[in-house]
């Protein structure tokens, strides 16, 4: 049960952080999946790009206090296309309402131009 409290204290207290330092964290995460991280401050979308067994692979960090909705799902497509990657990994703070993830599937091609991974802080 302490590992819940643990975890949801580490969560909320990152959501509530202010922009710079979810900005500095996403970096941060980038560079632990082993990719490069963005640039600092205004990054248009991206942070963090790298290439993993010949595959181009974008990351982008919305350590948001709310779901993301699908006006977040058709920015982080439409970064996939400019980054030209392969795979996209997408982490949000608290989770992605249902918009989301059926504004990805609006595309019937989607899975076929790309992986993609969503994953949720908590």
């Amino acid at each position: 049960m302490s590992d819940y409290l643990e975890i949801d204290a580490l969560v909320t207290g990152i959501v509530y952080a202010d922009n710079t330092t979810k900005q500095a964290l996403g970096r941060r995460f980038a560079t632990y999946l082993g990719l490069n991280p963005g640039p600092s401050g205004q990054d248009e979308g991206s942070d963090g790009v790298g290439e993993v067994d010949g595959h181009r692979i974008y990351f982008q960090s919305k350590l948001e206090r709310n779901p993301l909705d699908a006006s977040r799902a058709a920015e982080f497509y439409g970064n996939l296309g400019l980054h030209q990657a392969d795979i996209g990994v997408i982490l949000a703070g608290v989770g992605y309402t249902d918009g989301f993830l059926q504004r990805l599937e609006k595309d019937p091609n989607l899975h076929q131009k790309f992986k993609i991974h969503p994953l949720t802080l908590a």
